[in-house]
Parts: structure tokens; sequence; C-alpha cells
């Protein structure tokens, strides 16, 4: 029985994982598909780590062959949108393997996402309004705090990117579900710090006129990254441009005159995106100017505390929305876009009907996630502690394997 670990996040997640589960008396493999990969796989324990130097129109028959010649009995990805996991999960499906996806977490900050089958739109756990309204779930733990990221995940992702390219000759074929040049990446992460700081104040100030003035006469859209893998195979919408092309267009045509529309730039998208001329000319075009606004550095919590309404493609900021009763509408395809926790109407209705946000259910629905597929941890912050936990998660839930002698020394790494 052999377990198979392909891309992971950024940094030595996955390798703790592997050498968890190697200890516990798994046959562990390891696919890389670029230097990154491979760098941060680096291990003590002489795990089968194996490069991927194919092309991706023969990574099928590769995988297929591999799972059948190593007996692969679960295959673990971060993500099921990349191209390569894509495929993975059909193989997996062919061959009856247990597809595990690591996601970062439906529930923020301190959690992260781990699901059989599939993720996001892809999960396979059964959010029916009546299930989750009937379900018996014991109490649920208060997560423990897992600090900021940021930092740690800014330096992980310089080293993966700069592994890749280092030896970027040896996988000619490889196919990136993201911008894999770390010049480019530094430059847009050092235009972002330096956008942080000019727009500073005049957020402030924009802040302080919604909160002031404005209370519970604005809609907040949280935006999501221009390149998230959940606009990109779980929306209708072409782009971010898009998106937010029709939302102007929908508020012009239905909303109240005298409310406001406020687009909060995602924080890891700063430096990659500018918005603010095409919000710019399509208000001036429907004569929205001064109703229309849009900000990198708002505080979100404190917008949705006082915002009519959210309006989101599938982010779990929706979620997050939700926990502040702030009624949300979902664009796109997301797991919790539910009857009786999201508002079910078309976007033209929203603005006059938001509704409001059944804060009973909605404990029921946090606490239904929290105990399937939600693990107190962080991919980025003491990472081996979380793979730990992941362990013992995959080791009580999994269908595919029988418990191994050494389960307790799991726990107790989780512990």
């Amino acid at each position: 029985m052999a377990l198979l670990f392909l891309q992971g996040p950024m940094g030595p997640f996955f390798r703790h994982m592997a050498c968890q589960l190697d200890q516990a008396g798994f046959d562990v493999h390891k696919i890389n598909f670029n230097g990154g990969d491979r760098f941060h796989f680096q291990n003590n324990q002489n795990l089968p780590n194996n490069n991927y130097t194919g092309t991706p129109e023969n990574w099928r028959i590769f995988l297929h062959n591999y799972v059948k010649k190593e007996q692969v009995t679960s295959i673990f990805v971060y993500g099921d949108c990349r191209f390569y996991h894509r495929i993975a999960k059909e193989v997996a499906l062919r061959n009856n393997i247990e597809f595990v996806v690591f996601e970062e977490g439906y529930l923020r900050p301190h959690f992260i996402t781990m699901e059989f089958g599939g993720a996001n739109a892809y999960s396979q756990l059964d959010l029916s309004s009546e299930t989750i309204e009937n379900a018996v779930i014991p109490e649920q733990p208060k997560p423990k705090s897992t600090g900021s990221r940021l930092r740690n995940w800014g330096k992980y992702a310089t080293t993966y990117y700069w592994a890749a390219r280092l030896v970027k000759n040896n996988f000619p074929d490889y196919l990136h579900h993201r911008d894999a040049s770390p010049l480019r990446e530094g430059y847009n992460w050092i235009r972002s710090g330096i956008r942080k700081l000019l727009v500073e104040k005049s957020d402030q100030k924009l802040q302080k006129n919604l909160i002031d003035n404005l209370k519970k006469q604005f809609f907040v859209v949280p935006l999501q990254v221009h390149n998230d893998s959940q606009l990109l195979f779980h929306s209708d919408y072409e782009s971010m441009e898009d998106f937010i092309i029709q939302t102007i267009k929908s508020f012009h045509k239905n909303s109240n005159e005298k409310h406001h529309l406020v687009f909060k730039h995602h924080p890891m998208d700063r430096g990659h995106k500018n918005y603010r001329d095409l919000i710019s000319i399509i208000s001036r075009k429907l004569d929205l100017t001064g109703r229309v606004h849009y900000g990198f550095e708002l505080h979100l919590p404190t917008l949705l505390d006082n915002a009519l309404g959210c309006i989101t493609i599938n982010s779990t900021v929706g979620i997050s929305a939700l926990l502040h009763s702030c009624p949300t509408i979902c664009c796109g395809r997301a797991p919790y876009n539910i009857k009786g926790l999201t508002n079910q109407l078309a976007i033209d209705d929203f603005w006059q009907q938001p509704g409001f946000v059944d804060e009973i259910f909605y404990q029921k629905f946090h606490d239904y996630l929290q105990h399937h597929n939600q693990l107190n941890g962080n991919f980025y912050k003491n990472p081996e502690k979380t793979a730990a936990k992941c362990c013992e998660f995959f080791l009580e839930r999994s269908q595919c394997i029988i418990k191994t002698s050494n389960f307790k020394l799991i726990k107790a790494k989780a512990a």
C-alpha cells in the first residue's frame, strides 16, 4: 500500500507529512514537477523522490503506469484545479484510489482544509441545508491562533521560485499554474509594498467616511486574486475585470440611489493588479462617480460589520461575512452557497433584498465544517505540527488503510 504526494503548498509541509507517514509504516512516494518541488521535499529518510520531466500530454499515461506499478492507494495534492492534479484526480477515480486535497481554510484565519475527493466547489461533503440542520456534531474546540504566515510564506515562495528557475532546463516541459518567474514575482512584491505605503492614508480616509457617514448604506465586494482557480474553474466570469464590470452595471440598474458600492482589493494581489482606472471609467460612464469606491488597505471585518451586504464570486471571505452577520450573495459556485445561509436571489434582486443571516444556522454550518474538513493549523508557520494533525486526520478518516502500530506516534506529534 503506497501513498503518493504530488505538489503541495510552497515550503516543507508535504515533506513533514510524508516523513511522518513513513515513520508510521507507510510506503511513501513523491513526484516533483520542478526544482521548487524537489528543493522543498529534501529529506533524510531517502523517500522515493521522483522527477516528472515529460510533457503535459504524457502525464496521464505516466501516472497511470506509476500508480499501478507502486500499488498506490492514496494521492495527496494541494489544490485540485492545477493541470497535473486534475489529471491525477481522473486517474485516481479510474483506479479506485483515494484522492486527498489540501486547501487554505474555509474558516479563516486559523484553519486549513483537508478533504477526501475534492475541495471548494468539487467538495464531496454533503452540504445540503437538511443535512447540516439535522447533523449531530460534538462541541468543537476553540482554535488556537496560528499567527501571521506572511513572512514564512514569502521565504518559501522566494526559495521555491528560485529553485525552479535554476534547474528549469531539467524540467523543460513543465506547465505552471501561475507566473513562475522569480524576478517578476520579486518586482510585483516590491511594487506591492510601495503601493501599500502610497494608499494607506487615502484608504483610511475612505474607511472613516464609510463608517461615520455611510453605515448600512454600502455594499462591499471583496475581490479575489486575478488568477484564483476559484474564479477560473468555479465561475462563469472570464476574468476579475469581467466580474467588476458586471457588478457595477447591476448596481447601476437595480440599487437604491442612496446606496454605495465598495470594492476591496485582495492583499495578495496588490502588486499584480490595480483596477482603479477600470472602476473609475465604468463609474463615470454610468454616472456613478461618488457612489463607487475602491481601496487596497481597508479593514475588511470593519467593512463587513457596517455593510448592507457582501457580493463575492466564491471567496471564503463570504464565510467571514456570514460570521459578521453580513448578508452575502455568491456569484459563482461555492460550497457554502447554501439555501438558508447565503442569499439565493439573482444579483439584480440582491441590491433591494439583501435579507439577513440566520446566525443559528450559520453556527451549525461552522461546526459542521470544522468537524469534517477543517484543521487548526498553518501550512507555512509550524508546518511540522500541522502535518502531524493532518496525518492523524488521515489515519482516522481514510477508507483505504488499516490503522498502523505507529498511530500513537502521529497523535503525540499532533498534540
